[in-house]
């Protein structure tokens, strides 16, 4: 994913497009909206869980992925074409769009007090041991659960502010369908995750379920 920051409204933004080797204006379209749908329901997760919590008594930080005022546009200007630039040539490229369509999200702060993370890999479970760490890795067994073993999120990553509240960016996911982009390996990375994480104290006092025992049948 390549990005730059912009501004839109007065307001900083970073501006993403995927221009990997051998994308075109196609793939890059398809991979942005992937994208942009996976951080809606991704932040759709974030709101059920924080809900359980507060629910269970329990106090964490405020958790929730930077989708307020993401959405995808499309330039309305001719973009010259062109094969991604080599590495030799980059320099000379003074393009700031390879491809016509482009994601807009917030510009998340990443300075000072404020951390950058990563609670997780696109095939790495969670296993963290600090308190925001732990929370995100039972956010994680959330959404396992919340989605009946057909969904969870992978590569979980954000920013830790002063105030502990974490935002979350960049969403990746495996489902059982194995529809929700390029990065979604399937049911065997759910089962994957089922295996390996391990409950801690958040996962308890939520009453989060059992990942090993069967899911229960679907009414429909």
């Amino acid at each position: 994913m390549f990005d730059f920051q912009g501004r839109y409204e007065n307001k900083n933004v970073a501006v993403l497009q995927l221009i990997y080797e051998g994308s075109t204006s196609n793939s890059n379209r398809e991979s942005l909206l992937n994208e942009f749908e996976l951080l809606i329901q991704a932040e759709g997760f974030a709101k059920s869980f924080t809900k359980r919590a507060k629910d269970a008594e329990l106090t964490v930080p405020g958790l929730k992925y930077n989708v307020e005022g993401a959405f995808i546009g499309t330039v309305t200007s001719y973009l010259s074409p062109g094969p991604l630039p080599l590495e030799d040539t980059i320099l000379d490229d003074e393009r700031s769009l390879v491809h016509d369509t482009f994601l807009v999200v917030p510009l998340l702060q990443t300075k000072g007090l404020y951390k950058e993370r990563k609670f997780s890999g696109n095939s790495e479970t969670g296993c963290n041991g600090d308190f925001a760490g732990r929370v995100v890795d039972a956010f994680a067994h959330h959404i396992v659960e919340h989605t009946n073993g057909e969904c969870m999120l992978a590569d979980i990553q954000g920013i830790v502010g002063p105030d502990k509240k974490i935002t979350l960016f960049d969403p990746q996911a495996h489902t059982k369908t194995q529809t929700s982009g390029e990065w979604d390996s399937g049911i065997s990375e759910i089962h994957k995750f089922i295996e390996e994480h391990k409950c801690n104290e958040f996962c308890k006092q939520m009453n989060l379920r059992d990942l090993s025992k069967p899911f229960p049948l679907r009414p429909w």
